[in-house]
């Protein structure tokens, strides 16, 4: 899969009740994902094997080291449960970017 360069874009994991989005992205460059897999998979090569993948730490390896993804804050409007409706939307800063911003803080307090 190609994505182009600006696109925004999900990773997701799981199959059906294990389904998941990870988060959301834009393409900081043109991104060919088979490549950057067998990159990754060449680098830890253990996380190969069947239920052996660590996402966080390929998000965190596609954002941080390669830096060719940024994760984006979005709004879910979430309709509801049980066919109710539900008006309210929750802000969501990115998970994997605030765990980044919270470790730094951390460090820099930790430097003072």
């Amino acid at each position: 899969m190609k994505i182009p360069k600006g696109r925004i874009f999900i990773i997701s994991t799981g199959e059906y009740s294990d389904y998941d989005v990870q988060t959301i992205f834009q393409a900081k460059e043109d991104l060919d994902a088979a490549e950057l897999s067998q990159e990754y998979l060449k680098l830890f090569p253990t996380e190969a094997v069947l239920y052996s993948l660590c996402f966080t730490k390929f998000i965190h390896w596609l954002m941080n080291i390669k830096a060719v993804v940024e994760e984006i804050d979005y709004s879910e409007w979430h309709l509801g449960d049980y066919s109710t409706l539900t008006p309210e939307v929750d802000e969501r800063r990115g998970y994997y970017r605030k765990e980044v911003d919270e470790l730094k803080a951390s460090k820099q307090k930790d430097e003072k």
